[in-house]
This record gives C-alpha cells, structure tokens and sequence, in this order.
C-alpha cells in the first residue's frame, strides 16, 4: 500500500470504526457493562504504530476525552493513541468538514499528512477528504462497489477502501516501521 503523502498522523473514528457501538446501550462507553473493539482493531493500530501520532475523533456526545479513553482503556487500546478529540468538547462536530480541520489544528499536523479511517461515508470520509486529509473508509463489507449508488463520485469517496479493520492491517504490514517518518508502503 502507498500513499501519496508522508503520514504523520492518524485520525481515527470510534464507534463502529475502533469499538462496536452496541445498540440498546446508553451513557458513556465507558460505563457500559460489556465493551468491545472491532473485529482487527487492535492488528491495524499495532501494524500502524510506527507512525508518530495516533488520535480519536468521535462525534460522542455522551463521552468527552477522557471518557473515551478510559473506553480504550478498558479494552487494551488506549496506549496506541495521544489525543483524545470529541464533539461535547470541541464546539463542532461530523459531518462539519471544520471538525477535522479543528482536529488537524489541535494536533499541529497539516490535514495532508493526516490520515483519517472511518466506517460512516457522510460522517467520516467525505468531510475528512472535504478538510484535506487522506481516507481510509473502513466499508464493513459494504465496498464493493456499492457506495457508486450513495451519491458519490465514480473515483469514489475514499483514496483507500477496506472491508474491515484486519484488512488495513494486511495491507499496512511490516510497511510502517518506527523511525520511518510514517512511511507506508514499500522503501523501494
């Protein structure tokens, strides 16, 4: 896998994307009785690790930073990340191209060299490809084409699709080491 840019961060969404948002559930994640990643959630952001920065931004609104983190927490996610963005803080939220461009200010990292993953077309993708940032849309099955009849464009919505997250994790591999700058793909 390449990408057109040196990537410098990651920008990942929360429900759906790193853990399962279980219907019927209420209040914050983190008080929830049972939590639970998705399905190679924890292969993709170990095979992306040598990328400097890794944040979540969640359109929570029942969860601030820290909620979020303890979530991540109690699942063995939350050292994968530096920065915890939600909505209830931030004064915008999705699909408000300006949520991700508040996201890139906060973190200091132009929106180029920010690579964005997400499960929710309108939420995720399209506003963070809408701010300048670089797209992984995390389709859970529903990329095979589908998406040409959501009222996207034939390049379509995303510079990368991927069924789900163990996919992004194959395609990453070895190719993100430490002390590479965040380099994917191939050094030759």
């Amino acid at each position: 896998m390449t990408l057109p840019k040196e990537i410098r961060g990651v920008v990942w969404d929360w429900g759906d994307t790193l853990m399962r948002d279980i219907a019927g559930q209420a209040g914050p994640m983190v008080d929830w009785p049972h939590v639970e990643t998705m399905p190679g959630a924890a292969e993709a952001l170990e095979a992306l690790s040598g990328i400097p920065t890794h944040c979540v931004a969640s359109n929570a609104t029942e969860s601030g930073g820290a909620e979020i983190e303890e979530a991540l927490e109690r699942v063995g996610l939350g050292r994968y990340f530096d920065h915890f963005f939600a909505s209830s803080e931030m004064g915008v939220s999705k699909p408000d191209p300006s949520f991700f461009q508040e996201v890139s200010r906060r973190l200091g990292i132009a929106p180029e060299y920010l690579l964005a993953v997400g499960n929710d077309l309108a939420r995720d993708i399209e506003p963070a490809k809408a701010a300048g940032m670089i797209t992984v849309w995390v389709s859970l099955g529903d990329g095979d084409g589908e998406w040409m009849g959501k009222g996207v464009s034939a390049e379509g919505p995303a510079d990368l699709v991927v069924d789900g997250l163990i996919d992004l994790a194959s395609l990453a591999g070895e190719s993100v080491v430490p002390g590479s700058g965040g380099t994917l793909g191939s050094s030759g």
